[in-house]
């Protein structure tokens, strides 16, 4: 692979044909991406921090008791465009696989959950910034509306209802593939199923042990590389001390693709 004239060259092997991809950069805009955040970053922080969050440029974070909430501004690799992501992330989980969590400190990137803004059905939505302060600006007051109409109602359901992830039911972690692109008034578990039944797991073990056990049952059983995944110590775990509290062999249902899910169900009720 090659690269020239901001062009990716790909050798076909077979044919010795070399075939590229353009990539998008503005070449209208003379404006960097720190050059932006340098602009705008005073007028986004004191908007943002309106809603309760801390922080400053292209992160903030707010914490609550039971969830740790994040906003992040994810600039387009090429410069010109960014969009927004919200994190939730459950206190729970403690490390990702990789660290441990500094609850204090989470980007958007490190939380178990998250989505980006956008209208419903619509896909990703991204903002193209200019060399125009003035027009910048009016590109953050768009920005502030989505977080308002977007993420602050999300925020809020899990604020107001700490047991929200009790509500999700196997079926929903085998299905999360469908319903939950469309979920524009929700969230994006970060890997597998796997990944989210143990997250689930580990959430609600004290809270809802039975249930724990359940989703502990289904990711060990369903876990295909079960010594390289870091959750199994953790699965193992919730097994052997609940199993004798409960009955020994929960049953884990088939799925119904049919049913509607927790993750469909719930978009409604965040957007009353």
């Amino acid at each position: 692979m090659s690269r020239k004239n901001n062009r990716t060259y790909k050798r076909n092997k077979r044919n010795c044909v070399y075939t590229y991809v353009v990539h998008h950069k503005r070449q209208d805009l003379l404006m960097t991406t720190q050059e932006f955040r340098k602009q705008i970053g005073k007028y986004l922080g004191t908007k943002i921090r309106e809603f309760g969050f801390k922080g400053s440029g292209f992160n903030y974070i707010m914490d609550s008791e039971s969830f740790v909430f994040t906003i992040g501004l994810q600039a387009n690799r090429y410069g010109g465009s960014f969009c927004v992501e919200l994190g939730v992330h459950p206190k729970e989980i403690t490390n990702n696989g990789f660290e441990d969590l500094d609850f204090n400190k989470l980007k958007y990137y490190n939380c178990e959950f998250r989505t980006r803004l956008a209208k419903e059905g619509n896909g990703d939505r991204w903002w193209n910034y200019t060399d125009s302060e003035s027009k910048n600006f009016e590109i953050i007051d768009d920005v502030i509306f989505y977080i308002s109409k977007y993420a602050i109602p999300i925020i809020n359901g899990f604020k107001n209802d700490t047991g929200l992830l009790e509500k999700v039911k196997i079926s929903d972690i085998k299905n999360r593939f469908i319903p939950i692109p469309d979920f524009k008034g929700g969230l994006t578990p970060m890997t597998t199923d796997i990944r989210l039944a143990w997250a689930l797991a580990v959430i609600i073990e004290k809270s809802n042990p039975k249930k724990s056990l359940e989703f502990a049952k289904y990711a060990l059983k369903h876990d295909k590389s079960p010594s390289t995944f870091f959750g199994t110590k953790d699965l193992k775990r919730i097994i052997e001390y609940y199993q004798d509290s409960f009955e020994k062999d929960l049953p884990i249902k088939e799925m119904d693709n049919e049913k509607s899910s927790f993750w469909t169900k719930i978009t409604d009720r965040f957007r009353k």
